[in-house]
């Protein structure tokens, strides 16, 4: 399915500045040659810019070696749970940096928003996020929570691990979540499509350069086969969304995974937001288009 954007004036405007700006400050200087920690500081002086909305409870829960930031919403509700697997390329972001998409679904769905702060690359390599993930669903289990409590999300690399974290749990034996929804994720560590080369020339955001990074940082061993979807027996999956933009380099990925999700007759919902570049979901303060991807996710969870 395809989306058009809104056709206003101040949704046109704000497009094309925050397109104009991520080009010029996230693209350029977030990717090689640029260590880690340069990348880290930038992304730290725009968060800033990304904030949430108010009226959410914070909150913090120690699981040995990382913490999760948990956003409880008034009036919570308890018959569900989400836990949300924050983007950054492996080696980039926090709970604090996609708090513009995680305090609105805490506040549209009245569920709490469980968001992992794990082991970023270089310095941990795989599995350790993946542990983390696991880690973090295995407590809401702990806590009572059933499988068909929790919802599993994610975007971008955290996409890459909610996908990931499904197909542990299946290999483990263990009953999978109510439902999966992802934002632009990584699906293919391979970097082959054609289209994500023309996507690389019409996305503001990312690079091939910065992808590339993120792969040789985070040390996927390619014999394992849990951040490889595209080859996975997908059967017995729960009802999946993805969203993603329509000039971005990462629309292959989502392309691709809907059409094998749906071989195995897993229920796939895609939606194609036309103009719009890499997770915008993250400038929902500014975009209307942002605000009502998200309210479509919230819609998911609920229903």
């Amino acid at each position: 399915m395809e989306i058009n954007p809104p056709n206003n004036l101040i949704e046109n405007i704000s497009s094309f500045c925050l397109r104009l700006l991520i080009k010029l400050v996230f693209k350029k200087l977030i990717r090689p040659p640029q260590s880690v920690k340069t990348q880290r500081f930038i992304l730290g002086m725009i968060t800033p810019l990304l904030f949430g909305i108010k009226g959410v409870k914070r909150e913090f829960l120690g699981l040995k070696n990382f913490s999760v930031e948990i956003l409880n919403p008034p009036n919570k509700k308890n018959d569900k749970v989400i836990l949300y697997i924050h983007g950054g390329a492996f080696c980039l972001g926090s709970p604090k940096t996609h708090r513009s998409i995680t305090t609105r679904l805490a506040m549209l769905t009245g569920y709490s928003i469980w968001t992992p702060d794990y082991k970023l690359a270089p310095e941990y390599k795989y599995p350790e996020g993946l542990s983390n993930v696991l880690d973090c669903y295995l407590k809401l289990l702990e806590l009572g929570f059933t499988a068909n409590q929790i919802i599993i999300g994610g975007d971008s690399a955290g996409g890459s691990l909610a996908l990931a974290l499904t197909l542990k749990l299946k290999k483990l034996g263990l009953l999978l979540p109510n439902k999966i929804f992802l934002i632009s994720p990584v699906t293919d560590f391979e970097v082959r499509s054609s289209i994500t080369e023309l996507g690389e020339e019409i996305d503001p955001m990312i690079s091939m350069a910065l992808m590339k990074q993120a792969f040789d940082w985070y040390e996927y061993d390619s014999k394992d086969i849990f951040h490889s979807p595209l080859s996975q027996d997908l059967n017995g999956f729960p009802p999946l969304l993805i969203q993603v933009g329509s000039e971005e380099i990462l629309l292959a990925d989502s392309l691709r995974l809907a059409e094998v999700a749906e071989k195995f007759k897993v229920n796939t919902t895609l939606q194609i937001y036309k103009e719009r570049w890499h997770v915008f979901h993250l400038q929902a303060t500014y975009l209307q288009s942002a605000r009502s991807a998200i309210n479509e996710i919230a819609l998911f969870c609920k229903f």
